[in-house]
Parts: structure tokens; C-alpha cells; sequence
């Protein structure tokens, strides 16, 4: 028995090292000791996982009310909920926006819980 327990627990160190190795050297342009991983793209935020940070550039598509609107870049859309009012009063359709938030999973799709959205001129 006690040599089964010594067999599974060398095998478990040595998948968990293995894991670890693969992790480390995971696709991507950033060093694995860079920091959490930040989606510049909305093709990155829509692979990324929930809470993922953002900071996206691209412009509006459709205000859809104060605080949500339809943005794109060249890799694709985005639904964006900004906090409330951070539209209000800027014709922002058409406007070239920098989004900053986190990436939130509402039902079947994803979308940009924003912190920041500043109109580029």
C-alpha cells in the first residue's frame, strides 16, 4: 500500500510540474512575469475569460442608451455598458472611443463592463 502511495504521489509532482512547464510558455506576446493579461483587441477580450482587463480602441457603432453602445474594431463587436451617464450628452455614433473595464458574460455573449470611456478627437 505504501508503495502505491508513493507511486501516485511522484506521478501527481511530476503531471504538476509538467502543467506548470506548459503554462509558462503559454501562446502570447507578453512574458508570463509581465502580469495579468490585458485584451487590446475585442478578437482578445471575446477569447479572454470573465474579468479579464480590457483596454480597448475602436469606434462606436450605435449608441443604444446613455450608458450602452455597440463598438468595433477591425477583429469585430462588442456590446459596452459604461457607467451611468459617461455618454450622456456626446454624439458619440461614429466617435473613436478607448474603452477601459473588465469582460462580463451575459448569457450567450460577451461584453465590456467599462470603468473609463474617453472619445478620442
Amino acid at each position: 500500500m505504501l508503495r502505491v502511495s508513493m507511486v501516485l504521489a511522484l506521478s501527481l509532482l511530476v503531471a504538476t510540474v509538467a502543467i506548470s512547464a506548459e503554462l509558462s510558455q503559454s501562446v502570447g506576446s507578453e512574458p508570463a512575469t509581465a502580469g495579468p493579461f490585458v485584451a487590446r483587441t475585442v478578437a482578445q477580450a471575446k477569447a479572454a475569460g470573465v474579468d479579464t482587463r480590457v483596454v480597448l480602441t475602436g469606434r462606436v457603432v450605435k449608441v443604444i442608451k446613455a450608458d450602452e453602445f455597440l463598438m468595433a474594431d477591425d477583429t469585430g463587436e462588442l456590446l459596452v455598458f459604461t457607467p451611468k451617464g459617461a455618454l450622456e450628452g456626446l454624439d458619440a455614433a461614429g466617435s473613436v472611443v478607448e474603452v477601459i473595464g473588465r469582460i462580463d458574460q451575459n448569457f450567450m455573449y460577451t461584453e465590456i463592463q467599462a470603468e473609463s470611456v474617453r472619445i478620442i478627437p
